[in-house]
Protein backbone atom coordinates (compact mmCIF):
# COMPACT_ATOMS: atom_id res chain seq x y z
CA UNK A 1 0.00 0.00 0.00
CA UNK A 2 1.49 3.79 -0.93
CA UNK A 3 0.25 6.31 0.74
CA UNK A 4 -0.65 8.81 -1.73
CA UNK A 5 -0.97 12.66 -2.81
CA UNK A 6 -3.05 14.62 -5.93
CA UNK A 7 -1.48 17.80 -5.86
CA UNK A 8 2.13 18.85 -5.54
CA UNK A 9 0.89 22.09 -4.02
CA UNK A 10 -0.51 20.17 -0.77
CA UNK A 11 0.83 17.22 -0.09
CA UNK A 12 -0.59 14.73 2.15
CA UNK A 13 0.80 14.39 5.82
CA UNK A 14 0.84 12.04 7.95
CA UNK A 15 -2.08 12.89 11.14
CA UNK A 16 0.14 13.62 14.35
CA UNK A 17 -0.69 11.80 17.41
CA UNK A 18 -3.29 14.52 18.81
CA UNK A 19 -5.27 14.71 15.60
CA UNK A 20 -5.45 11.01 15.51
CA UNK A 21 -6.65 10.97 19.32
CA UNK A 22 -8.80 14.21 18.43
CA UNK A 23 -10.59 11.94 15.27
CA UNK A 24 -10.73 8.87 17.36
CA UNK A 25 -12.57 10.58 20.41
CA UNK A 26 -15.26 11.98 17.60
CA UNK A 27 -15.31 8.80 16.79
CA UNK A 28 -16.13 7.19 20.02
CA UNK A 29 -19.22 9.59 20.63
CA UNK A 30 -20.78 8.82 17.29
CA UNK A 31 -19.73 4.89 16.92
CA UNK A 32 -21.09 4.56 20.81
CA UNK A 33 -23.16 7.54 21.64
CA UNK A 34 -25.60 7.79 18.02
CA UNK A 35 -24.78 4.30 15.82
CA UNK A 36 -24.83 1.72 18.68
CA UNK A 37 -27.26 3.33 20.59
CA UNK A 38 -29.88 3.64 17.94
CA UNK A 39 -29.44 0.39 17.08
CA UNK A 40 -29.69 -1.26 20.40
CA UNK A 41 -32.86 0.81 20.92
CA UNK A 42 -34.24 0.31 17.20
CA UNK A 43 -33.27 -3.67 17.61
CA UNK A 44 -34.77 -3.71 21.18
CA UNK A 45 -38.28 -1.62 20.00
CA UNK A 46 -38.36 -4.07 16.89
CA UNK A 47 -38.33 -6.85 18.75
CA UNK A 48 -40.87 -6.06 21.75
CA UNK A 49 -43.31 -5.06 18.68
CA UNK A 50 -43.07 -8.38 16.35
CA UNK A 51 -41.84 -6.24 13.92
CA UNK A 52 -39.17 -7.79 11.29
CA UNK A 53 -38.14 -5.56 8.49
CA UNK A 54 -35.86 -8.38 6.97
CA UNK A 55 -36.63 -11.28 5.22
CA UNK A 56 -35.61 -14.39 7.15
CA UNK A 57 -35.74 -17.34 5.27
CA UNK A 58 -32.76 -19.83 5.46
CA UNK A 59 -31.75 -19.26 1.64
CA UNK A 60 -31.02 -16.57 0.16
CA UNK A 61 -33.19 -15.22 -3.06
CA UNK A 62 -32.29 -15.84 -6.27
CA UNK A 63 -31.09 -12.69 -7.64
CA UNK A 64 -29.65 -11.99 -4.48
CA UNK A 65 -26.44 -10.41 -6.24
CA UNK A 66 -29.19 -8.16 -8.07
CA UNK A 67 -30.83 -7.33 -4.86
CA UNK A 68 -27.29 -6.41 -3.26
CA UNK A 69 -26.51 -4.14 -6.62
CA UNK A 70 -29.71 -2.46 -6.13
CA UNK A 71 -29.91 -1.70 -2.74
CA UNK A 72 -25.90 -0.26 -2.59
CA UNK A 73 -26.98 1.97 -5.92
CA UNK A 74 -30.37 3.59 -3.99
CA UNK A 75 -28.39 4.10 -1.25
CA UNK A 76 -25.55 5.57 -3.39
CA UNK A 77 -28.14 7.92 -4.72
CA UNK A 78 -29.76 8.93 -1.01
CA UNK A 79 -26.64 9.88 0.24
CA UNK A 80 -25.47 11.62 -2.74
CA UNK A 81 -28.23 13.90 -2.25
CA UNK A 82 -28.13 14.26 1.33
CA UNK A 83 -24.19 15.14 1.24
CA UNK A 84 -25.23 17.69 -1.74
CA UNK A 85 -27.95 19.29 1.19
CA UNK A 86 -25.42 19.44 3.95
CA UNK A 87 -23.40 21.66 1.66
CA UNK A 88 -25.86 24.29 1.61
CA UNK A 89 -24.15 27.22 3.59
CA UNK A 90 -26.57 26.77 6.40
CA UNK A 91 -26.52 23.42 6.81
CA UNK A 92 -23.02 23.29 5.97
CA UNK A 93 -22.08 25.55 9.38
CA UNK A 94 -24.06 23.47 11.77
CA UNK A 95 -23.24 20.32 10.73
CA UNK A 96 -20.55 18.91 7.34
CA UNK A 97 -17.64 21.88 8.45
CA UNK A 98 -16.34 19.59 10.88
CA UNK A 99 -16.10 16.82 8.46
CA UNK A 100 -13.96 19.28 6.36
CA UNK A 101 -11.62 20.38 8.72
CA UNK A 102 -9.67 17.57 6.98
CA UNK A 103 -8.37 18.78 3.72
CA UNK A 104 -7.00 14.85 3.31
CA UNK A 105 -8.94 12.54 5.52
CA UNK A 106 -8.06 9.94 7.24
CA UNK A 107 -9.90 6.47 7.98
CA UNK A 108 -10.77 7.67 12.03
CA UNK A 109 -11.95 10.95 9.51
CA UNK A 110 -15.04 8.47 8.27
CA UNK A 111 -16.89 9.01 11.96
CA UNK A 112 -15.70 13.24 12.24
CA UNK A 113 -18.67 14.36 12.20
CA UNK A 114 -21.49 16.03 14.06
CA UNK A 115 -24.16 13.88 16.16
CA UNK A 116 -26.58 15.51 13.90
CA UNK A 117 -24.75 14.93 10.93
CA UNK A 118 -24.18 11.10 11.70
CA UNK A 119 -28.20 10.54 12.35
CA UNK A 120 -28.30 12.14 8.98
CA UNK A 121 -25.93 9.94 7.13
CA UNK A 122 -27.45 6.52 8.87
CA UNK A 123 -30.54 6.88 6.92
CA UNK A 124 -28.90 5.75 3.68
CA UNK A 125 -27.25 2.66 4.20
CA UNK A 126 -30.69 1.63 6.60
CA UNK A 127 -33.33 2.97 4.94
CA UNK A 128 -32.68 0.64 1.48
CA UNK A 129 -32.80 -2.32 2.84
CA UNK A 130 -35.77 -1.89 5.41
CA UNK A 131 -37.91 -0.56 2.52
CA UNK A 132 -37.18 -3.54 0.33
CA UNK A 133 -37.79 -6.08 2.33
CA UNK A 134 -34.00 -7.09 1.72
CA UNK A 135 -32.50 -10.52 3.31
CA UNK A 136 -31.00 -10.16 6.43
CA UNK A 137 -27.59 -11.64 5.21
CA UNK A 138 -27.65 -9.70 2.13
CA UNK A 139 -28.34 -6.60 4.78
CA UNK A 140 -25.50 -7.68 6.77
CA UNK A 141 -22.93 -7.56 3.49
CA UNK A 142 -23.86 -4.48 2.63
CA UNK A 143 -23.39 -2.78 5.66
CA UNK A 144 -19.42 -4.71 5.40
CA UNK A 145 -19.28 -3.48 2.17
CA UNK A 146 -20.73 0.49 3.07
CA UNK A 147 -18.07 0.81 6.01
CA UNK A 148 -15.19 -0.98 4.12
CA UNK A 149 -15.29 1.85 1.07
CA UNK A 150 -16.01 4.30 3.47
CA UNK A 151 -12.76 3.90 5.81
CA UNK A 152 -10.52 2.90 2.78
CA UNK A 153 -12.01 5.65 1.29
CA UNK A 154 -11.11 7.83 3.73
CA UNK A 155 -7.58 6.31 4.32
CA UNK A 156 -5.39 7.67 1.71
CA UNK A 157 -3.70 4.00 0.80
CA UNK A 158 -3.83 2.32 -2.53
CA UNK A 159 -4.46 -0.94 -2.54
CA UNK A 160 -2.90 -3.30 -5.75
CA UNK A 161 -4.83 -3.73 -8.91
CA UNK A 162 -7.80 -1.93 -7.47
CA UNK A 163 -6.33 1.66 -8.71
CA UNK A 164 -7.46 0.23 -11.93
CA UNK A 165 -10.85 -0.54 -11.72
CA UNK A 166 -12.59 2.57 -11.60
CA UNK A 167 -16.23 2.02 -11.19
CA UNK A 168 -14.72 1.31 -7.52
CA UNK A 169 -14.03 4.79 -6.52
CA UNK A 170 -14.30 4.27 -2.75
CA UNK A 171 -11.54 1.90 -3.08
CA UNK A 172 -9.69 4.05 -4.35
CA UNK A 173 -8.89 6.87 -1.80
CA UNK A 174 -8.45 9.68 -4.36
CA UNK A 175 -11.77 9.95 -5.47
CA UNK A 176 -13.04 11.35 -2.12
CA UNK A 177 -9.64 13.25 -1.68
CA UNK A 178 -10.80 15.21 -4.55
CA UNK A 179 -13.98 16.38 -2.94
CA UNK A 180 -12.21 17.43 0.36
CA UNK A 181 -10.05 19.44 -1.81
CA UNK A 182 -12.41 20.60 -4.39
CA UNK A 183 -15.33 20.47 -2.38
CA UNK A 184 -18.04 20.55 -5.05
CA UNK A 185 -17.16 17.23 -6.78
CA UNK A 186 -17.37 13.61 -6.11
CA UNK A 187 -20.13 13.66 -3.72
CA UNK A 188 -21.08 9.50 -3.65
CA UNK A 189 -20.37 7.02 -1.27
CA UNK A 190 -19.38 3.83 -3.09
CA UNK A 191 -19.74 4.16 -6.78
CA UNK A 192 -19.08 6.96 -9.38
CA UNK A 193 -21.92 6.62 -11.23
CA UNK A 194 -24.38 8.93 -9.24
CA UNK A 195 -21.80 11.75 -9.53
CA UNK A 196 -21.57 11.00 -13.39
CA UNK A 197 -25.39 11.07 -13.46
CA UNK A 198 -26.10 14.17 -11.62
CA UNK A 199 -22.54 16.11 -13.35
CA UNK A 200 -20.36 16.64 -10.57
CA UNK A 201 -17.66 13.45 -11.16
CA UNK A 202 -13.98 14.20 -11.34
CA UNK A 203 -10.72 12.43 -11.77
CA UNK A 204 -7.02 13.07 -11.50
CA UNK A 205 -4.60 11.63 -11.88
CA UNK A 206 -2.62 10.45 -8.54
CA UNK A 207 0.86 10.96 -7.53
CA UNK A 208 2.72 8.47 -5.52
CA UNK A 209 5.04 9.59 -2.62
CA UNK A 210 7.26 6.25 -2.94
CA UNK A 211 7.27 6.91 -6.38
CA UNK A 212 5.86 3.44 -7.40
CA UNK A 213 2.57 2.67 -8.89
CA UNK A 214 0.90 -0.63 -7.11
CA UNK A 215 0.13 -2.47 -10.54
Amino acid sequence: MHYTRVEEKRPRKYPTKSEIWDAFKVHCQNFFGVYSLTFIVGVGLASKLRIFPYAMSPQLPKYWVFEFLLISFVADCLFYWLHRLVHHPKLYKLMHKKHHEWIYSFALAHHYMSWEEALLFMLPPVLPPVLLGTHIAIMWVFMFWVQLNAIIGHSAFCLPYIGKVRWLPFLQPQYHDLHHLRFNVNYGAMYPFTDMLFGTYRYEKIIYVDGIDPK
